[in-house]
């Protein structure tokens, strides 16, 4: 008797291996699906990232052009327009041109070939500059900026838009 439970006992039965199959199916399924959100989280926080960089490297670079030019010489004082353009110091960069054509922002500097300022993944959508220059002094532009990551298959990791606003006065 004693034999037999013996023997028994030390072999698994076809639900006990079964079992062991599904748990261990379950544990390796949950572990996918967490590395795959983690990817694209990750892919969601590049996305952020680079619009985030882009969006504050293009304001600095036209508020910086603002700061040291000589005067405006588009949009009209209390107007608006979808493009600036600035009267510099140094003859080699005057004109200094900011427009928008096909979701790309461009600076074009005097005589130069304009270059853009947002890179290929993103795409501006808006852009905006009102002088607010009153009378006496030297120049004041608004910009309004809305930038967005290029999302062609829809897909959540890659949308992204972001709305920037600031002003930048001419140094006296």
């Amino acid at each position: 008797m004693i034999i037999k439970d013996t023997i028994k006992r030390q072999g698994s039965s076809l639900l006990e291996a079964l079992l062991y199959i599904a748990l261990l199916s379950m544990i390796i399924v949950s572990i996918g699906t967490f590395y795959s959100l983690m990817i694209r989280e990750r892919v969601r926080n590049n996305t952020i990232s680079e619009v985030e960089q882009q969006g504050q490297f293009i304001i600095d670079n036209i508020t910086q052009s603002i700061r040291n030019a000589q005067s405006i010489s588009s949009p009209a004082p209390q107007a608006s327009a979808s493009s600036l353009t600035l009267i510099m110091q140094d003859a080699g960069v005057s004109p200094t041109i900011f427009s928008l054509a096909s979701g790309n922002l461009s600076i074009q500097e005097g005589l130069a070939s304009a270059i853009n300022l947002n890179g290929t993944n993103l795409e501006v959508t808006s852009l905006g500059f009102t002088n607010m220059t009153r009378s006496g002094t030297a120049g004041n532009i608004k910009i309004d900026l809305t930038l967005r990551y290029k999302n062609p298959g829809s897909r959540y990791e890659y949308t992204y838009t972001k709305i920037f606003n600031t002003s930048a006065s001419i140094r006296q």
